[in-house]
């Protein structure tokens, strides 16, 4: 992808600006591919967004699947945060961990008792877990989860390609890493629940960012160099390749985290090049200012949800002031 790059800074200027001419029937095809983009994100978003409330079951808990430790309990009974589950009913956490399409508490209904074995303190414990069902503590909890952070990152992807010209490279890559971030933000939000496919969207989404991260942070503002032809069309192909082999569970489990950490790490240290220039730095900082808006915002909203959700008088209080 080569192009003749102006600053960041310039890509704004004259967005408004029309363009007289009939387009082609290709180009019609590829302005609606281009319009329709920003719809189908925010569609992925919502459907994920609706299973986080509506369809990963209200445990009474949340946990980190990959070691099974308790992270918060939501109700009352005997389980207690920091144990480590080792099976939940008939599904244990090694089987659970191996098959990304999994379900725990699958068809449970309130009320319903389950056997959880936990270990606690070095003791393998059995205890009978009363299924809860909804909860208002678990509900406040869910709405201090990174969800809200996707749907700004598919702002600014929408802004991008709403106003922000001229449509070049950069421009094609500044609309796809915010689209793929909030699509992984998004999955990952439920991805420990396995729920929709929520746990293997989320790693595939994560193998496609790495290209388009390194790409963006190359380009942006400027290219640092040219490359061979070849390099962007190969880490593609392979990113795209990865995804569909971890789509069909082929790859070891950590792997996409580093992939994806490696990426992250490129993109700083690119970054920081690009800073070392003088007439790069204000559009530098304007990436960092944009990251900063993005997640402070989303921190300072979980903290508040959270320690609702870790009050129980106060959490009956604000669902009942709601509705």
């Amino acid at each position: 992808l080569e192009y003749s790059p102006p600053h960041f800074t310039e890509m704004a200027k004259d967005s408004t600006s029309a363009q007289t001419g009939v387009l082609s029937p290709a180009g019609s095809i590829i302005s609606l591919a281009e319009q329709s983009a920003g719809l189908l994100v925010l569609a992925v978003l919502m459907m994920f967004t609706y299973a986080l409330f509506f369809q990963v079951p209200y445990a009474g808990f949340d946990w980190t699947a990959t070691n099974g430790r308790v992270l918060k309990v939501f109700v009352e009974g005997p389980l207690k945060a920091d144990d480590r589950l080792i099976r939940i009913g008939p599904i244990t956490l090694t089987d659970f961990a191996a098959d990304l399409r999994q379900i725990a508490f699958d068809r449970a209904r309130p009320g319903d008792v389950v056997p959880l074995l936990i270990q606690r303190g070095g003791e393998l414990l059995e205890i009978q877990w009363a299924f809860p069902g909804f909860n208002q503590n678990e509900l406040l909890y869910r709405l201090s989860t990174q969800f809200w952070l996707a749907y700004l990152f598919w702002a600014f992807g929408e802004t991008a390609l709403l106003l922000l010209r001229p449509k070049d490279a950069r421009w094609r890559l500044m609309i796809a890493f915010n689209f793929i971030t909030a699509i992984w933000l998004a999955a990952g939000t439920i991805s420990h629940w396995h729920v929709w496919e929520s746990a293997l969207t989320t790693r595939a989404a994560m193998w496609l960012s790495a290209p388009v991260y390194l790409h963006l942070h190359w380009n942006f503002p400027k290219p640092l160099a040219r490359l061979p032809k070849f390099v962007w069309p190969t880490l593609y192909t392979a990113a795209a390749l990865l995804a569909a082999a971890q789509w069909f569970q082929l790859l070891p489990e950590p792997l996409y985290t580093y992939c994806l950490s490696l990426a992250l790490l490129g993109s700083f240290v690119l970054l920081g090049i690009h800073f070392a220039h003088p007439a790069q730095r204000p559009d530098v900082r304007l990436v960092l200012v944009a990251g900063a808006l993005a997640v402070v915002p989303t921190i300072v909203t979980g903290v508040f949800f959270s320690a609702l959700a870790t009050q129980l008088p106060t959490a009956n209080l604000f669902i009942a002031a709601s509705a």
